[in-house]
């Protein structure tokens, strides 16, 4: 029940940052859609984010029904939490300097290489 929930959570916010980023991509904010090629697939993944959301919302929504005696919030408990993590290192991630993010990105790119590095020799 608990990953059938996870899943379904997965789905509806991955869906979501499909629908938010897309829409900002239609709307002009990054400049990137300047072609036809590009805003059909603009749209592609606009319609994706919302078959994902309306996907997961459903199964969220068939799952709470076996679990009428408890609250949404008692429901997603966990995985709001997670959210609310999620957020906040990345709203802190964003805030530093650009330098420093760089500088980490880069440390974990070194770090992902040698791990495959080491995993490929055996």
């Amino acid at each position: 029940m608990q990953f059938k929930r996870q899943d379904a959570f997965v789905f509806l916010l991955i869906g979501l940052i499909l629908i938010i980023v897309s829409i900002a991509n239609l709307a002009g904010f990054t400049r990137w859609v300047s072609d036809r090629s590009r805003f059909l697939f603009m749209t592609a993944l606009l319609i994706a984010g919302f078959l994902l959301s309306w996907y997961g919302w459903t199964r969220l929504s068939s799952l709470k029904k076996e679990k009428q005696d408890q609250t949404w919030w008692q429901f997603l408990r966990v995985e709001l939490i997670v959210l609310g993590f999620l957020v906040f290192f990345g709203l802190g991630y964003w805030l530093l300097p650009r330098e420093t993010r760089e500088a980490i990105r880069k440390i974990l790119h070194d770090f992902l290489e040698a791990t495959h590095a080491i995993k490929s020799t055996h």
